[in-house]
């Protein structure tokens, strides 16, 4: 994400990595604090070590029909998260 007020969340309860972007400019989640990246469990390079690392993380995608994922997070269709966000019981 290039700027945290685009989510507009108001407190630092989760840590939110801005400025980070992959090689097509692509906003990503700090390597050095993914488990994908260090499956050794070596946060050493991660702000905040071991303890605020994260596990996975979420990929939208504008037009992305469907979704997947692995053991480096999630992708899913951007309109459908959004559209998503109010209902209950989403699947």
């Amino acid at each position: 994400m290039k700027n945290r007020s685009t989510l507009q969340w108001t407190d630092n309860s989760v840590d939110i990595h801005t400025g980070i972007l992959d090689g097509g400019g692509s906003p990503q989640c700090a390597p050095d604090c993914g488990r994908f990246f260090h499956q050794d469990g070596n946060y050493s390079r991660c702000p905040g070590g071991a303890a605020r690392h994260y596990d996975q993380s979420l990929w939208l995608t504008k037009g992305f029909q469907g979704g997947v994922g692995g053991d480096w997070g999630q992708r899913v269709g951007q309109e459908y998260f959004t559209n998503a966000l109010n209902q209950v019981g989403v699947t």
